[in-house]
């Protein structure tokens, strides 16, 4: 038999990425490299090129040529720049790429089953929008399922077995086996910047400093809200039932005072009454997605057996900052 070079190849790198599914703790593939100099945008091209994570993920053949287009134009406003770009610049790419290599891809390729929304939601299209704030929303969105993906492989770290993930099938976005803790179905939301917030720094950065102030309460709500979302996710489901707020370290600001307070009693959750304007135009139009919310708040959210806080930093670090017990 014939080996040609083309077929040599791709043995080489289907060995290659099966040591990235073998070795454990440490990524071996071409996105675990540091960039040291030159043209940026060429150095990633040839790391996206080695990097089925980049290659069959975040930035597959189908949305490539839009995508480069778009990182080569001008920043806008808001100095936007892809996040893999950055993360590669910054040295922590393979922080973003590792969950993806272990749980998304096998030889190489993308795993039989993943579920198609899925996977467009985490292509890093958000760049093509034509608007800053687009953008920005866009971006928030494209967090939620890497979020995701980041926390399975938190939990992994922290001697979880995850035994399915909402990629390749219906459920919670987790579930997962501890040998001490046993079993739990886990929902996990992102919490990023607001807008209001991005719309002040973008003010800073092309004027003076903008100077604002925070409604607490309405931060506050915004968390029991997202708690109340995904409990109603988790109603299914009869083994321990945690729901895990992660939250931006570019917002931390916003909910730490009241997080350190314990502002939010989660065994008898309820809304303040904030007066923020921006918070009642977004909890009345939540209101008509679920018209019980203020009738069962309390309830859905004490049907939870925990509620964890965690902290995204700089690097993609999740930090647990806090983790409260509801189910009595």
């Amino acid at each position: 038999m014939t080996i040609t070079r083309g077929s040599a190849l791709r043995l080489i790198k289907r060995i290659w990425s099966r040591l990235v599914e073998i070795v454990v703790g440490q990524l071996v593939c071409a996105c675990s490299e540091r960039y040291a100099s030159g043209d940026l945008l060429s150095g990633f091209m040839t790391i996206r090129e080695r990097c089925p994570a980049l290659n069959a993920v975040f930035l597959p053949d189908e949305i490539w040529p839009a995508f480069l287009e778009a990182a080569r134009q001008t920043p806008d406003k808001a100095l936007h720049q892809s996040m893999l770009v950055l993360a590669f610049q910054r040295g922590h790419l393979d922080a973003v790429t590792e969950p993806a290599h272990r749980f998304l891809l096998v030889d190489g390729r993308v795993k039989p089953g993943l579920r198609k929304k899925y996977a467009q939601d985490l292509r890093e299209r958000w760049l093509f929008e034509t608007g800053i704030l687009e953008r920005h929303q866009e971006a928030r969105r494209f967090m939620g399922p890497l979020v995701e993906l980041l926390f399975a492989r938190w939990l992994e770290r922290r001697s979880w077995r995850i035994t399915s993930l909402d990629a390749f099938q219906e459920g919670p976005d987790i579930a997962a086996e501890h040998g001490t803790q046993g079993a739990a179905s886990f929902e996990v939301k992102a919490v990023g910047q607001e807008d209001a917030d991005f719309a002040a720094i973008v003010a800073s950065l092309h004027g003076p400093p903008t100077v604002d102030t925070k409604d607490l309460y309405a931060a506050a709500n915004y968390l029991t809200f997202r708690a109340y979302e995904a409990a109603k996710q988790l109603q299914q489901f009869g083994r321990r039932r945690i729901v895990v707020l992660v939250v931006n370290e570019t917002t931390w600001h916003n909910v730490e005072f009241q997080l350190r307070g314990h502002w939010i009693d989660w065994r008898k959750a309820k809304l303040f009454d904030a007066k923020s304007t921006s918070w009642k135009k977004f909890i009345d139009g939540q209101r008509e997605r679920y018209p019980n919310l203020d009738a069962e708040l309390t309830t859905v959210i004490g049907s939870l057996d925990e509620v964890w806080i965690l902290k995204l930093s700089y690097g993609y670090k999740l930090s647990m900052e806090y983790a409260f017990k509801v189910a009595a």
